[in-house]
């Protein structure tokens, strides 16, 4: 793809492409990899959010979701192309929001703002991808539940209660539901799908498969390989809730230490701080099940095998 065919910058800032997910997917990885490409530009914060939230500010009601959420979207119009405002015209930019790919109404709004975007998917086995979910909020000490299976059941009350999108471990794993509406909004040449696996196992080859799609020099080498946000059981909680929150700590570092370095140290701090788990063999049977016929469709759709998915 010639970078000609993407959407010029200059004078209205706007993004060229957008990470649409999934969440717990690799996607914060996958943004920090494609940052490192000397001729693309990640808006900061790399989740805007602005295409699922737009026009009003969020009121999600979890634990946690006014911090997480509701104090970080991205609303105004003005406000969301001011994030693109630092990228050079000979760069390409864009933005990581996984609750573009949730909501049906964030496709409507790209349609209608950025309608040649290029867009990036990331796919991740729909029973471990909420089993990772759930794992994320235990490290992060808001999921009130110590079992997955309480958390599972729970979901429909959370739902009805405006709980945020991460809290929906079930029903984000639904990708056909979600991705089809790309592609019945979009040209097929314009949506990349990826899969978490092939990711982890040969990162550099789906980065040049991503540079190839955003036009830019796809022989580029990320010279780091981000971990991405981990997730796991907290070892020691109270360290686990400093952390993941804001706190005295990280507002003295944040004029002091630049902000990559600052993430850097704390996702080490956490990864040491946490317990991996696998998902119970129960747990993945009855989500499995209860996906069966989306992956069924899902394979139609990207033409893939998906098949270890339902094991």
């Amino acid at each position: 793809m010639d970078a000609r065919n993407i959407t010029p910058r200059g004078g209205d800032s706007r993004p060229d492409f957008l990470v649409i997910g999934a969440a717990r997917s690799a996607t914060t990885a996958l943004c920090d990899s494609l940052a490192q490409h000397p001729d693309v530009f990640m808006c900061v914060p790399k989740e805007p959010h602005f295409f699922a939230m737009q026009g009003r500010r969020p009121d999600f009601r979890g634990p946690g979701d006014e911090a997480m959420i509701n104090s970080r979207t991205v609303f105004r119009p003005d406000d969301y192309l001011s994030l693109f405002d630092g990228c050079a015209d000979s760069h390409v930019a864009g933005e990581g929001s996984v609750s573009s790919l949730y909501y049906g109404r964030a496709a409507q709004r790209i349609r209608s703002h950025v309608p040649r975007a290029r867009l990036i998917c990331i796919l991740r086995d729909p029973s471990e991808r909420a089993w990772s979910a759930f794992q994320y909020m235990r490290s992060r000490c808001y999921e009130p539940l110590d079992d997955c299976r309480e958390a599972l059941r729970d979901e429909p009350r959370r739902i009805r209660e405006n709980w945020h999108h991460i809290w929906h471990y079930r029903e984000m794993g639904f990708y056909h539901r979600q991705l089809s509406v790309y592609f019945e909004l979009f040209d097929r040449e314009q949506i990349l799908v990826l899969m978490f696996d092939d990711f982890r196992q040969d990162h550099d080859e789906v980065l040049a498969r991503c540079f190839r799609h955003l036009g830019v020099n796809h022989t580029y080498q990320a010279v780091n390989r981000p971990s991405g946000v981990v997730s796991g059981e907290p070892k020691r909680r109270r360290l686990g809730k400093l952390l993941a929150r804001q706190n005295p700590i990280k507002d003295i570092m944040r004029p002091l230490v630049p902000r990559s370095l600052r993430q850097a140290v704390w996702r080490r701090i956490a990864r040491a701080n946490l317990r991996k788990k696998p998902i119970p063999a129960d747990v993945r049977a009855e989500l499995a099940a209860g996906y069966r016929t989306d992956i069924l469709r899902l394979q139609e759709l990207l033409d893939r095998d998906l098949s270890s998915w339902l094991e």
